[in-house]
């Protein structure tokens, strides 16, 4: 996301970027305006949930019931940010990474 980003704003557009704390490094481009969010990835990943969701391995179930519970704890912190951060935009994409979910791609 942060790639398209600043290819978007190099381009000429007018790019608002709403990411976790932490994630600023990403955006490398002045003209792209980045609005973070109150909620930690990591820290989130680093609880009690979170240590269950990255450990479920191949248990969907309870790799399921962990993400819902940080999506929970979570939500009301999120969806503010994002209310917040949207406010005059003409265009929303969203992505969910590995990170985020605690979920590596399938190897090949």
């Amino acid at each position: 996301m942060a790639a398209l980003a600043v290819g978007l704003a190099r381009r000429g557009h007018a790019v608002r970027l709403i990411a976790p704390l932490g994630y600023e490094s990403l955006v490398c481009e002045p003209s792209v305006e980045l609005r973070a969010i109150d909620y930690a990835v990591r820290a989130a990943l680093m609880s009690p949930d979170g240590s269950r969701l990255l450990h479920s391995g191949r248990n969907i179930l309870a790799g399921l019931r962990a993400m819902r519970a940080i999506g929970r704890r979570h939500l009301h912190t999120v969806w503010h940010g994002l209310a917040q951060g949207t406010q005059d935009c003409e265009l929303l994409i969203g992505e969910v990474t590995a990170e985020e979910t605690g979920c590596a791609p399938p190897a090949n």
